[in-house]
């Protein structure tokens, strides 16, 4: 059996020339609807039944869903744009008796996309809305919704697609929101205010109404002074509209808005509120006790809330405040008169009494006094402290109001006591007096330290005492009996005096140690350095030195306290070493050197060579030398001059004339004698035959010249010229 795919191919080709028919044309003008049917008449010989439903799909295949403009039938062009709606086939009989249904007939309808569509309608009007619907009849697609704006906005409702034409029917709706408002209405009235509220709703942007006018807002920077605008709602809707609603508020002037009073011991104030449109003016000034302050608030409204307080003062107020305290030290009264007219002064004062006196002025011009005295009395010893440690007791006593006649005399520093009196004025003319008595006590162990290095020792010993440290070296048999004085030590006495007369003794013993250090100071080529330095009990002697490439040198410096600063520096040549370097090279002859130190020097030129030496003694008895070695390069030759001349007729082709020089560096002798014996062995002598009746033998020889400029150079080798020439003679 054939497949799906092969029978639609079949299909798809049989269709292929065939004519169709018009069968049928219908055209609805108002809806802008026109129909148009296709026909083939075919007998089921020439289409099996059993390929029918894979033409139908052929057919479906490949026009269902396109748009085909121009559709042709039997030789005329339809215009527009048209759909294939659907496909029909049904079977008829062909006229025979007995009828037979073996012819086949095939229809396909088409349907056009007109895009003809009734006129907008308005289907909804209100305070609030106008709902307008533009209807769309056999569209092929749905067309995209309209961009709305502030307060329009557009939607597609009631869509639907024809199930054989897959066309479109559907309705435009374009909602439109007017703009309304509620008017001012008065929402709240009373004796400070009158509030008005208005509301918007449906305000386009830039404040306009739907006629494009700008909205009848409130501008609240635009009001008249006591008039406050807020809005205290605002909305946004989803069609880019806004909902606002506003409230005016409008204050009134109100003279007496409050007035309060307060009354105390001291004075009596009174206060005044109103609210005015412009504020308060300056404040009079204070006189006779009574104080008025002015105090003036910009409302946000533009209005001035205003305040006048009014304080009359009391007169002569004695003994408002009274303090009293009394302790061992002094006594304190304070006492406060307020109302008085003029200001109070300290005056004089015995001693012992300190006044003061604090002067201020009230809001009403009085004065306040307030009078402080404070009577000092005498407080002996009112503080004893005792302090006894390892160096000294100390006793401190402290008194307070002492008078000037008493005041104790300090006692002179002797045998270790000394004395500190302290005295200070007070401001009311007593004193306070400190003395502190000192005793100081003989300490043998005050302090001591000691400090050890590698090669130092430092030990300190502190003492307190009535007699001091002598010289160490008249202390022999003395206190204390030793000081441990000797070579390698430093002895330091400090006597220092006390405060109290006594000595504060300090002993310092500084012991070096006899020691030495080892190190390698210096590695270099051909040589090291070694030191020894340190102290010691004697001076140190050079030992070795001026032999085997060894030296020695020693310092030897006498220190204060009797040791010797010593240092051993040792020198140590190495024997056979060298350096060799490149020196000179040049064309003919190459130079090297060598520097080294040996025990002695041998001088010995090979072959094509040539040696130079300088020497000199080191302090180790060694050799310091320089060698350079030059080397002949290869031997080298140049032809100079290479000449010959020619005979002609009988002696032609024979040599008449030679010359060769030849020029020779580094060259063996052997090499110079080879050429002339090669020059003189080339032209030998020989015989001609000539004559007609007999032969006249003819001889002939070279007289050969030989010319020496050659000489030995100082590799060995020969430098110079070599001139050779033959002369043909018969």
């Amino acid at each position: 059996m054939k497949d799906l795919t092969e029978k639609l191919t079949r299909a798809a080709s049989w269709l292929e020339g065939r004519k169709w028919k018009l069968e049928e044309s219908r055209s609805l003008a108002d809806a802008g609807y026109e129909e148009l049917t296709l026909t083939l008449n075919e007998t089921a010989d020439a289409c099996p039944r059993d390929m029918l439903a894979a033409v139908v799909r052929a057919i479906e295949a490949a026009e269902n869903g396109v748009e085909q403009t121009a559709l042709e039938a039997e030789g005329a062009v339809h215009d527009g744009t048209w759909l294939l709606k659907r496909v029909d086939w049904r079977r008829e009989g062909d006229g025979r008796n007995p009828p037979q249904d073996n012819r086949l007939q095939l229809y396909k309808r088409y349907v056009r996309v007109t895009d003809k569509n009734p006129a907008a309608h308005v289907m909804e009007n209100n305070c609030f809305w106008v709902v307008t619907h533009m209807f769309r009849f056999n569209m092929a697609a749905i067309e995209a919704v309209p961009a709305g704006s502030s307060g329009v906005t557009y939607a597609i409702r009631g869509a639907s697609a024809d199930k054989e034409t897959r066309l479109w029917d559907y309705v435009v709706e374009k909602r439109e929101q007017l703009t309304t408002t509620t008017g001012v209405i008065v929402v709240e009235d009373d004796e400070f205010k009158t509030v008005s509220q208005q509301g918007f709703y449906g305000v386009r942007a830039g404040n306009l109404n739907h006629r494009g006018e700008a909205a009848d807002l409130w501008d609240p920077a635009a009001q008249a002074a006591g008039t406050l605008v807020t809005t205290p709602f605002i909305q946004k809707n989803d069609n880019c509209t806004v909902d606002i609603i506003q409230r005016r508020t409008v204050y009134k002037n109100v003279d007496n808005a409050g007035h309060s009073e307060d009354k105390d011991f001291f004075r009596t104030a009174t206060v005044q509120e109103a609210v005015a449109a412009a504020e308060l003016g300056e404040a009079p000034a204070a006189s006779g006790g009574v104080s008025v302050e002015h105090k003036s608030d910009l409302d946000p409204s533009g209005k001035w809330r205003t305040r006048v307080v009014t304080e009359a003062e009391e007169r002569d107020l004695d003994g408002t405040e009274i303090q009293e305290q009394e302790d061992l030290s002094e006594t304190v009264s304070v006492t406060e008169n307020r109302g008085k007219g003029s200001a109070a002064t300290v005056g004089s004062q015995a001693p012992g009494t300190l006044r003061s006196v604090v002067n201020t002025r009230s809001k009403g011009g009085w004065w306040v006094q307030r009078i402080t005295e404070r009577v000092a009395r005498l407080w002996e010893e009112h503080t004893v402290r005792h302090v006894w440690d390892y160096f000294e007791h100390m006793l401190e006593k402290r008194s307070s109001g002492v008078a000037k006649a008493d005041l104790p005399v300090i006692a002179e520093a002797d045998g270790g006591t000394w004395s500190e009196l302290e005295l200070r004025e007070r401001e009311h003319g007593k004193w306070d007096v400190t003395e502190v008595a000192h005793t100081e006590q003989d300490v043998d162990d005050a302090a001591a330290s000691m400090s050890r290095q590698a090669y130092e020792r430092v030990d300190e010993e502190e003492s307190v005492s009535e007699f001091k440290l002598l010289d160490p070296l008249l202390a022999e048999g003395e206190t204390p009996p030793y000081y441990g004085y000797g070579t390698g030590v430093e002895v330091r006495v400090r006597n220092e005096r006390t405060k109290g007369g006594k000595f504060r003794r300090v002993l310092r013993r500084v012991t070096e140690l006899a020691h030495t250090v080892p190190y390698t100071a210096l590695k270099a080529w051909g040589e090291s350095v070694d030191v020894e330095t340190g102290t010691s009990a004697t001076a140190m002697q050079a030992a070795t030195g001026g032999s085997d490439g060894k030296s020695e040198r020693v310092d030897t410096e006498p220190q204060p306290n009797g040791m010797f600063r010593v240092r051993r520096t040792t020198t140590t040549e190495e024997s056979g070493v060298k350096k060799t370097y490149g020196v000179a090279d040049d064309y003919l002859s190459s130079a090297e050197g060598e520097e080294g130190i040996a025990e002695e020097l041998e001088l010995a030129a090979g072959e094509g060579k040539a040696v130079r030496a300088s020497a000199s003694v080191t302090r180790g008895g060694l050799l310091h030398y320089t060698k350079i070695t030059e080397s002949a390069k290869a031997a080298q030759s140049w032809t100079l001059v290479n000449k010959t001349s020619y005979g002609s007729d009988k002696l032609a082709g024979c040599v008449m004339d030679a010359l060769l020089v030849k020029l020779y560096a580094n060259a063996e002798l052997a090499t110079a004698q080879a050429d002339a014996a090669a020059f003189i062995a080339a032209h030998h002598p020989f015989e001609i035959i000539t004559g007609t009746m007999s032969d006249i033998h003819n001889y002939f020889y070279y007289q050969h010249q030989v010319g020496f400029g050659l000489h030995v150079n100082k590799f060995g080798k020969w430098d110079g010229t070599l001139t050779l020439r033959a002369v043909l003679t018969p």
